[in-house]
Parts: C-alpha cells; structure tokens; sequence
C-alpha cells in the first residue's frame, strides 16, 4: 500500500512590496512511502459481574453510598441485581440494565415511604437498606 506523507514545509520567504510585507509560501515536500499495517485481533475483555452503582435514572433521588450491583448475562440479555433488596433491571447492555434497575429502586423507595408507618419487619428492613443509599433531593 502506498501512501503520501507530508515530510517537511518550508517556512514561507518573506518578499518586500512597497509599501507592505508579501510572503510567499515554499512547496511542500512530498515523499512515497511505502507502509505495512499489522492488524492483531483481541477478544473482548469480559464482562465485571460485580459493579458499584452511583447514580440512579431519576432526577428526584440522589445516590448517597454506592450500590452494589451483581450482573448477570444471559444470552443477549443482562440482568443488573441489588441482592441486599432483592430488585433487579434487565437490558441488552450493562447500561441499559442498571438504568432499569434504578426505576425499580425508585419506585420500590416511593411505595415504603409512603407505606413506611404499616411496613413489616421484612420491608422494614428493605426500607432501612434503601435510606443508607438513596435520598431524595432537597
């Protein structure tokens, strides 16, 4: 495969006109080359299965301490888990994934707040977990 490469440019020569200063430019300097390109395949990094989640989809919650999310692929499908509250999203992608799952956490922190004086101690305890990560904005 050949190829033109710029080697070198001259600095432009400075001509005198009267009354004002002209340049003029030098040509550049094109040489043939003659170049090899390698090209190595590597396989794709795996997939973490362990991530920390900082930030949830929903701009009236902030995230206060990072979630721990437990990924899981299944064929073309992820699946992002909260094990400790036992909610999880899916998606085609790790993003899209988590993105779900931060509208279940969203959705899960709005039902035990508004339930939080009747909850028993199971969802208590859910509640608890999800108020040590998530808050809503003020």
């Amino acid at each position: 495969m050949s190829q033109y490469l710029v080697l070198d440019q001259p600095k432009p020569e400075v001509v005198p006109s009267p009354g004002k200063p002209a340049i003029r430019s030098q040509p550049v300097v094109l040489q043939k080359v003659l170049q090899r390109i390698s090209v190595e395949f590597r396989k794709p990094e795996p997939r973490p299965t362990e991530i920390l989640l900082g930030t949830i989809n929903r701009c009236e919650f902030r995230v206060i301490k990072a979630i721990p999310v437990h990924l899981d692929a299944r064929g073309d499908t992820v699946v992002a888990s909260w094990q400790q509250v036992d909610e999880f999203g899916m998606g085609n992608s790790t993003s899209v994934a988590c993105d779900d799952l931060g509208h279940t956490i969203a959705e899960l922190y709005e039902s035990l707040e508004a339930d939080e004086s009747q909850l028993g101690p199971d969802l208590a305890g859910v509640w608890r977990v999800l108020k040590e990560h998530i808050a809503r904005r003020s």
